[in-house]
C-alpha cells in the first residue's frame, strides 16, 4: 500500500474502519480517522489508553 492509497482510505467520507495486515503477521485496526496520521512514508497509529476516552496510551509507527 502506498502513502497515497492510505491517504485516500483515511480521507474517505464516511470513514470506513480499516484492518491492516502487516508483514510481521500483526493485525492492526484503525477504527477512527483521528487515530491514524500519515507521514511521508509512515503511518502513526494511536491506541486509546482506555475505552471510551480520548487518552492516548501507546502508538505504532508503520512503514508503508
Amino acid at each position: 500500500m502506498t502513502s497515497e492509497d492510505m491517504k485516500q482510505e483515511l480521507d474517505r467520507e464516511p470513514f470506513v474502519p480499516l484492518r491492516l495486515h502487516l508483514s510481521s503477521g500483526k493485525v492492526m485496526d484503525i477504527e477512527y480517522p483521528a487515530s491514524a496520521f500519515l507521514r511521508q512514508n509512515t503511518l502513526v497509529v494511536m491506541h486509546r489508553l482506555r475505552a471510551n476516552t480520548h487518552e492516548i496510551g501507546n502508538y505504532d509507527v508503520i512503514a508503508l
